[in-house]
């Protein structure tokens, strides 16, 4: 994500977690999602595990994620996501259970929008605001999506 653009939300209070906050509430969180009190969380965030492409490490992040049919939609303001290539395997913790999918990062900007629609749908609209995007009307230009989606990530985890 550009920098105009994180800035562009800081003004209007739509941040996301400030970046030297992770390090101390993912390990929470992971924490959390892997225990039998993952309920609390786990309707809509999972673990996300998968190897570095640099180290060949296994990483896990917790995400969160919204079901889109047979997937899960994903987005990020971080650069984790470029770990994937190709149809990439992953491993998930998803409410309670270790699952495996595949990666598909959606460049298509109808289908960005299609979900950031799904996320307002199942979030609601004051959520997806304070998260830095609203619905996308039908019939949208290609540049009204990528401005109401801000420059965000999207990824599709086929389960």
């Amino acid at each position: 994500m550009k920098t105009a653009s994180l800035n562009e939300n800081a003004e209007r209070g739509k941040t996301p977690i400030p970046k030297s906050a992770y390090k101390f509430v993912n390990p929470i969180i992971k924490f959390i999602l892997r225990s039998p009190f993952h309920g609390v969380l786990s309707h809509v965030m999972m673990v996300l595990t998968f190897k570095g492409r640099k180290t060949g490490r296994m990483i896990s992040v917790p995400v969160g994620y919204t079901r889109k049919g047979n997937a899960l939609v994903v987005f990020t303001f971080g650069n984790w996501w470029k770990n994937f290539q190709g149809n990439a395997e992953v491993s998930m913790r998803l409410q309670g259970k270790d699952i495996k999918g595949r990666v598909n990062l959606v460049n298509d900007l109808h289908a960005v929008g299609e979900m950031v629609n799904a996320v307002v749908d199942a979030r609601g609209v004051e959520m997806a605001k304070r998260m830095g995007f609203e619905r996308i009307p039908a019939g949208a230009s290609p540049g009204e999506i990528k401005k109401n989606s801000q420059d965000l990530v999207f990824i599709q985890i086929d389960i």
